[in-house]
């Protein structure tokens, strides 16, 4: 349990660290730069309401996390953000982001299900590769909103899924 008075997760607080789960402060504003890497047995984590940025490598390679949904008051994530997080299964993307990074959920091979906002316009370089088993992505725009979107190299995993317009 975090303490309310934190606002700022700082870089490396968490690395390889044992912990399963974590209750954040209502009023954490920032996750740093590698924050919680390689947390081989978290399972869970609830991001609150107030957090409004995500650094780089924030949570990658933690091997157990399965879901992962970011607030809509997320509206930045740090490339390579849940790289090699091999049973994330289920990610929903905030509402706040315009742009997904490069990198940010590379290698994330048992991910099924991605529900992505109409607000984003840019998904960079490789940010879904090696994610061959996503089965459907969740728009929240038009098929003409959809097209608008710049897709980087590498992504074909996203693109080649089915795709449920809102």
């Amino acid at each position: 349990w975090i303490p309310d008075s934190v606002t700022k997760i700082s870089n490396g607080s968490f690395s390889c660290s044992w912990i399963e789960s974590v209750r954040l402060s209502d009023n954490l504003i920032t996750i740093e730069d590698d924050a919680f890497p390689g947390c081989d047995y978290l399972k869970r984590i609830n991001i609150p309401d107030s957090v409004t940025r995500m650094g780089v490598n924030v949570f990658s390679n933690s091997p157990m996390l399965t879901e992962l949904k970011l607030p809509d008051s997320v509206t930045e994530i740090g490339s390579h953000f849940c790289q090699q997080c091999e049973n994330l299964r289920n990610l929903k993307l905030s509402k706040g982001m315009t742009v997904v990074p490069e990198c940010a959920f590379n290698a994330c091979s048992s991910l099924e299900i991605v529900t992505i906002p109409a607000s984003i316009t840019k998904i960079e370089m490789d940010a879904f590769r090696k994610c061959d088993n996503i089965k459907s992505v969740y728009y929240d725009g038009s098929e003409a909103d959809w097209a608008k979107i710049e897709f980087g190299t590498g992504n074909e995993a996203l693109q080649n899924a089915e795709i449920i317009f809102n």
